[in-house]
């Protein structure tokens, strides 16, 4: 149901969509000073909470997805700074297409057995359930796809689709 509700929300977005702010106080992808794509990132969360883009959403999901991926198969998650951005929304789309391909091969493979297998990400400082992880993969999808629609909206409200 959530990956039926991204392809309905993903399909669409252009490169200008993508990288729209909703608000003067937006996180986006934007080159650094190497000329380097990089998303707007604080390991604090500011305050006000800054809105994001779908540009930097999509590089949100990326990360945390990509992440989710490398712990099931015994490799260290990464950081933030060494996520690379696809600056090209038609990239960065067919890596999510790629990753819930490789989610769904994962999931067909699984064990009863394997579910209380372990896993301390996304949690860091405790060891949690593989079924902890499994459950909250999709609803972390859930919420960037919904996030991901409404700024869709709003920009279609703007500008028309």
């Amino acid at each position: 149901m959530t990956w039926k509700l991204a392809e309905y929300t993903l399909e669409g977005i252009t490169q200008e969509m993508s990288t729209w702010e909703p608000s003067k106080n937006s996180w986006n992808i934007r080159k650094n000073s190497n000329n380097v794509w990089r998303p707007d990132f604080s390991e604090t969360e500011p305050t006000p909470i800054p809105t994001v883009t779908i540009a930097w959403l999509l590089w949100h999901v990326h990360w945390w997805w990509g992440n989710a991926l490398l712990v099931i198969n015994h490799e260290n998650d990464i950081s933030y700074q060494d996520c690379p951005v696809n600056e090209n929304v038609g990239k960065s789309l067919a890596k999510i297409k790629k990753l819930n391909n490789q989610w769904t091969d994962y999931l067909g493979e699984i064990r009863q057995s394997d579910l209380a297998m372990p896993i301390s990400y996304p949690w860091k400082t405790q060891e949690k359930p593989l079924s902890m992880l499994l459950l909250w993969v999709n609803s972390e999808l859930m919420k960037n796809i919904a996030e991901i629609g409404y700024i869709k909206h709003l920009y279609e409200n703007e500008y028309g689709k």
